[in-house]
Parts: structure tokens; sequence; C-alpha cells
């Protein structure tokens, strides 16, 4: 079984650095989670008039207004069958500040029909995107996303511009650190940098009888009942 990631980038995916590979090859039928810890350097973005809407966002995990530097970083991935027997790949980032934990989750899917990843966003998952993905020359992966839809009233609509947000990450392997690098950056056209992080970690492939419940996202769209393949 090919992950979501292998089906998408197809021959392009083994010029990969085998430690990325080793990560976006997860499936649901390895029974195994993936665990990144480390530090964020510095994250930042957002002018002040936006606080009000990153505070709103932080609800549903998509974004939060706290900024600083040497932030503890936390990264599960999950690969899962969701009920419908899709195969899912939940991303939850947990960021702990000095008084609260903030999140920016995602869970992405495969779309045979478009070839595409589509990303889920949030806890609600009533925000979506597709994701294009590019190999870089240092063995590291480029994930940008398209234009946003948002689930409105059973249809999903495209945002205008001026709220959309386009994110940029950036992950490579530092083999001269033996550790991942990893830059994101979410901007909107007329507004600029909406929050952007850059940081390292270190990553363990552990062992899991069940999916975590912080990676189902039950309220959403593609959570609920799970299983693996």
């Amino acid at each position: 079984m090919k992950s979501i990631y292998e089906q998408a980038i197809g021959a392009d995916f083994q010029s990969l650095h085998p430690k990325l590979q080793q990560k976006f090859s997860l499936t649901s039928q390895q029974h195994t989670m993936a665990r990144s810890v480390g530090v964020m350097d510095r994250i930042w973005g957002g002018a002040f008039f936006m606080k009000p809407v990153l505070q709103l966002l932080t609800k549903k995990h998509l974004t939060f207004k706290e900024r600083g530097e040497n932030i503890p970083f936390v990264l599960e991935k999950v690969a899962y069958q969701n009920q419908a027997g899709v195969e899912c790949f939940a991303w939850i980032r947990t960021f702990q500040f000095a008084k609260k934990k903030r999140h920016f989750d995602a869970t992405m899917m495969y779309d045979a029909k478009t070839n595409q990843i589509v990303d889920y966003l949030g806890i609600d998952q009533d925000v979506i995107s597709t994701i294009d993905y590019t190999v870089l020359d240092n063995g590291g992966i480029q994930l940008t996303s398209n234009r946003l839809m948002i689930l409105f009233r059973g249809r999903w609509i495209q945002l205008p511009k001026w709220l959309d947000g386009t994110a940029d990450v950036r992950e490579w392997y530092d083999e001269n650190h033996d550790t991942f690098r990893i830059r994101v950056e979410v901007s909107n056209p007329f507004f600029g940098t909406i929050f952007g992080y850059e940081g390292s970690f270190v990553t363990e492939f552990l062992p899991i009888d069940q999916v975590p419940k912080t990676a189902l996202l039950w309220r959403g769209r593609v959570g609920g009942e799970w299983s693996f393949s």
C-alpha cells in the first residue's frame, strides 16, 4: 500500500531524502505514529489589526496570535482510515508558549481523480485547500497550498482573495546536525504574512494500536470512527 504522498508525488518521491521518505510513506497499515519534538527558533507575522481575527481562528486550530522565540514544538503525524474507508493523514501541531498551548492542525486525503492532496484545515475541517508538492535539490520537500474554500450551506465556496491565505511549507533533513528543519509561512496577498515559524526537531516512530484522539478531530468532516487497514 502506498501512502497518500507517494501516490500524489509519483516517481519524484524517490528523490526525497530517506529520512523524509520514511515519514511521508506512513500508511494506516503500519500502525505507527511519527512524533517530532523540537523548538521553533522564531514565530512571527500578523499585523496588530489582525489580532482579533487570529484570536477567533485560534479556536478552530487554524492559527494563533502569540509570537516569540525558542518555542517548544510537537508534531504528531498519523495515518488512519476514516469511517468511509478513506486513507487520512493527520498533522497535529502543538506550540507551547509560556502560558498557553496553541495548535495548528490539518488532515489530508488523496484525490485519485485529480491526483492531488486535499488538505482539511483546523479542528472543524470546514476550510480546505489542495496542495502542490515540489522535491527540493537537497532532498527536502516544499508544500504549497492553493486557493482556500470554505463549507457554506453544504457547498464548498472559494474565498475571495482578500480573505485567502497561502501556506508555504519547506521541510528538509540537516545531516550536519542530524535533525529535521522546517520553515512555514502563511501569507495573504493584501496583508502580507499572517504567521510563520521556523526551527528544528527530531522524530521518533512509535507503534500504536489506536489513533490518538487529537488526530481524529471528532468534530470534523474527515474524522469519526476510525480503523487501521
